[in-house]
């Protein structure tokens, strides 16, 4: 049946769970657009989006992240569309009628013609509500508005379990245009032809590769092959990570004996300027228990509440001085800019 003019509801809402995973790998969703758009993470690349589509990825079993999500969800849509005085009808799965590899399963239809995009996130991503939405969140958003055709989406999100921030996202043709030729090209050139996309550096695409060759006792003699542009290649990218290793190396190496310089020059000042503006500065990290207990056994054992747990708070009350020692430190250096450069 035909939702909008834009789009139509191939799979019907509240569908099996098998069938649903079937239909999901004849496009490209709203969930798959972060990582087609190189948002890289540890979860999606464009590589497992392809390994996805497919049909070479993982079963997608719910994690304990997707469990809560999916039960929060429709406390989530019902208390935001309240607040906002409107109410809502669930879709179920659509699909662009312009660009029929783009689909997607909406968490609603706003009476006022917004979509509605629900997230259950944790404390930590509280900067990230302040406003706005996340950027995933807002590159979902608009594809979503590709394939239905929306102006705007309400996004509703459970920040640290207890804090609702709902954020209007307004329709953006201009991102939109750039999502739909990223989605056109992995979907044409990649899904539809099978042949992986380019290789990136996030750990999802590394930690994919892993999964699907195991190790085997092998070897590939590339010079037996008769294709002279494989061999190159396979020695420059050889080249290529030995060079990389040796630049993080000395980098490293560097870095280490600057600081080390750096510490000796101020002796244990915590801050050291040239011409009043701070060049290098240490700031307390977090505390070192296990660093404190071995070389303190005998204060340590009178600030223990239980066998493994140190009353740290305690002893920071009486022994400052203490603290302090064992607490671990954070060095930063920054570029000296003088009076007479630029």
């Amino acid at each position: 049946m035909s939702i909008t003019d834009h789009c139509v509801e191939v799979l019907p809402y509240g569908a099996g769970r098998s069938e649903w995973l079937r239909v999901r790998r004849e496009g490209l969703g709203g969930s798959d657009c972060a990582a087609v758009m190189g948002m890289r993470g540890p979860y999606a690349s464009p590589y497992t989006v392809w390994e996805d589509k497919t049909g070479r990825g993982p079963e997608v079993d719910e994690t304990e992240n997707m469990l809560w999500g999916n039960l929060l969800e429709p406390v989530i849509r019902a208390e935001a569309m309240r607040r906002l005085g409107l109410t809502f009808t669930l879709p179920g799965t659509l699909r662009s009628l312009e660009h029929p590899w783009q689909q997607t399963n909406l968490d609603g239809f706003a009476s006022d013609g917004g979509i509605i995009e629900c997230k259950n996130t944790g404390q930590w991503m509280a900067a990230d509500w302040d406003g706005q939405v996340p950027d995933p969140a807002e590159l979902q958003c608009q594809h979503n508005m590709a394939v239905s055709g929306a102006t705007h989406a309400w996004v509703a999100g459970l920040v640290g379990g207890n804090r609702l921030k709902t954020v209007r996202v307004e329709r953006d043709d201009g991102l939109i245009s750039d999502i739909i030729a990223e989605e056109h090209r992995l979907w044409h050139r990649h899904v539809l032809t099978d042949i992986p996309p380019p290789m990136d550096p996030s750990d999802a695409t590394r930690d994919a590769l892993m999964r699907r060759f195991a190790l085997e006792d092998r070897v590939i003699a590339l010079d037996d092959l008769d294709d002279d542009t494989v061999l190159l290649r396979a020695l420059e990218l050889a080249e290529q990570w030995q060079s990389a290793r040796a630049r993080e190396a000395a980098g490293k190496s560097a870095r280490v004996q600057a600081e080390a310089e750096l510490r000796l020059m101020m002796a244990g000042a915590n801050r050291v300027t040239v011409a009043g503006e701070t060049i290098a500065r240490i700031t307390g990290g977090g505390w070192a228990p296990k660093r404190f207990e071995d070389a303190e056994p005998q204060i340590a054992a009178l600030y223990r509440k239980k066998v493994d747990l140190l009353d740290s708070a305690g002893l920071r009350k009486d022994h400052p001085d203490l603290w302090r020692k064992y607490q671990s430190q954070v060095f930063k250096a920054m570029p000296y800019i003088s009076d007479t450069e630029g």
